[in-house]
């Protein structure tokens, strides 16, 4: 298989010219969404993330370690065009796009008030 096949399996062809090629339109494609309950990764090891609430704009999760609740994690929602599917903040947007908050219910307010 040369590179013109395998780039002709993966970019769809436009309607009425075969040799002019686009990209697939991720609008159009149906986005993966956040999982309801994951296990942290990385610089997050050990702890629980479970979805305490979700609006239009944004997230709450509740995160545990060793079965406690250490707090609550308040983001935009985000869309990750390259791959399909809403986005957990990194660190770096703590502050940004992202917030923590000790109780459930400044976090819920906090979450309400997220508009775009």
């Amino acid at each position: 298989m040369d590179i013109k096949e395998s780039f002709t399996k993966i970019l769809k062809p436009r309607e009425g010219n075969s040799s002019s090629l686009i990209l697939p339109d991720v609008s159009t494609e149906i986005i993966k969404p956040l999982p309801k309950k994951f296990a942290g990764r990385g610089e997050v090891k050990g702890y629980e993330f479970s979805l305490v609430s979700k609006t239009k704009w944004g997230f709450c999760y509740e995160v545990r370690l060793d079965g406690t609740v250490t707090h609550y994690e308040v983001f935009r929602r985000k869309i990750n065009k390259r791959f399909g599917r809403e986005s957990y903040p990194t660190s770096k947007a703590f502050g940004c796009w992202a917030w923590t908050y000790n109780s459930k219910e400044k976090a819920m307010r906090k979450l309400y008030s997220l508009k775009y």
